[in-house]
């Protein structure tokens, strides 16, 4: 079993009985996302391949490449607005964005293996915007009753799942042309009342805060049965309630969140630095750097580090702090053969985003990845 499905079965626990369920997605969704393709679709050959990092095997991209259309920040937002609600219905837990790709179009033979998603993508949902296919193209799926389950999409589909839980993949060769679909998702319990409290006079530490929101969780499980069956509504959490008290995970989350007063010097790994430059919190990445200087520079498995991070989140003052840190503007991803700052920059937000002109103010190089081309401005 892979080492990330071991991590989930000790680290995490879940929110609904089954850990997914099949809607159709929201009209105002829909519209949204049938207007993009129609915009943004014109055939397989005009959409660039996605980058995948040498061995890197969720999907069989070396032999049916995955395609990518970044969704702009405004259709995002409208995006995550759409879904949220569904989806805090199903799970009956406050909802706040982790992450949302653009619209992946897989090809003829693709296939993506079984896994898990990372901490914090937590609650998530795929619906699917557009397919040309011979025959359905199911999402594997095993539930928490140990139970595989086969689910067919179609235009406008909407599967909502616990991706941090549940196992799924779609181990079946792809049979047709394309198949396209948007993936968007949640952490729940926390981010919500981290951001609504912003302008308190005094910042509350993790553990009050995280004592106000179990008492929302207590008032809405309290007359449900199921929920009940759920959750052990006399525990009062320091974190959500989805990682398991005292596991490696509930030490990392408390380090990387910015309201936390843990101490860093004892959970402080590459990893946070990665966390804290791509959400913007630049008090954690400063307190990271204090007590491990190399994190700034440590690169994960894709050869990322900080910098595009921060680039890809769209944070400028965090760039331009790890560019006064010592990094270098045109550090390449994926060991030298991926794209430059610069590059990913206009790839994830246009040429006319702030991030890109902070880096064009610096004369940064826009270097594409291997196999790639740089960016055009569509405009």
């Amino acid at each position: 079993m892979q080492l990330s499905l071991l991590f989930a079965l000790f680290c995490w626990q879940n929110y609904t009985t089954l850990g997914f369920a099949k809607i159709r997605a929201p009209a105002s969704m829909t519209a949204l996302l049938a207007k993009f393709w129609t915009n943004k679709f014109r055939s397989l050959s005009n959409v660039p391949n996605e980058t995948w990092d040498v061995g890197n095997t969720y999907t069989n991209h070396w032999s049916s490449p995955t395609k990518m259309i970044n969704l702009d920040p405004k259709l995002r937002k409208s995006v995550w607005d759409a879904a949220r609600p569904p989806l805090e219905e199903w799970s009956r837990a406050e909802l706040h964005p982790a992450s949302l790709y653009g619209v992946r179009i897989y090809t003829e033979g693709s296939m993506l293996a079984p896994h898990v998603d990372r901490n914090p993508l937590v609650i998530s949902a795929v619906v699917n915007v557009a397919q040309d296919v011979d025959e359905p193209w199911p999402l594997e799926v095993y539930g928490h009753d140990g139970n595989a389950y086969n689910v067919t999409m179609e235009v406008g589909d909407m599967i909502l799942y616990e991706s941090h839980s549940v196992v799924h993949g779609r181990p079946f060769p792809l049979k047709g042309r394309y198949y396209a679909n948007v993936f968007i998702h949640f952490e729940p319990l926390g981010h919500t009342l981290e951001y609504e409290e912003e302008n308190a006079e005094d910042e509350e530490t993790l553990e009050r805060l995280y004592q106000r929101a179990w008492k929302k969780l207590q008032a809405k499980c309290a007359d449900d049965e199921e929920c009940e069956q759920r959750v052990d509504l006399n525990v009062e959490s320091q974190v959500p309630y989805y990682i398991v008290p005292g596991s490696e995970e509930e030490r990392r989350w408390i380090q990387t969140h910015p309201r936390s007063k843990a101490d860093v010097t004892t959970f402080v790994k590459g990893l946070s630095a990665h966390t804290a430059a791509s959400t913007g919190d630049l008090d954690t990445l400063r307190a990271i750097a204090k007590e491990n200087p190399d994190a700034m520079r440590h690169k994960d498995n894709n050869g990322w580090n900080p910098l595009h991070e921060a680039v890809r989140g769209g944070h400028v003052d965090i760039v331009r702090w790890l560019l006064k840190y010592g990094l270098d503007k045109d550090e390449r991803t994926h060991n030298g053969n991926g794209g430059s700052p610069m590059w990913w920059a206009k790839k994830t937000h246009g040429h006319d985003h702030p991030m890109v002109e902070y880096l064009k103010s610096l004369g940064a190089k826009e270097i594409p990845p291997q196999g790639h081309k740089k960016i055009k401005n569509e405009e």
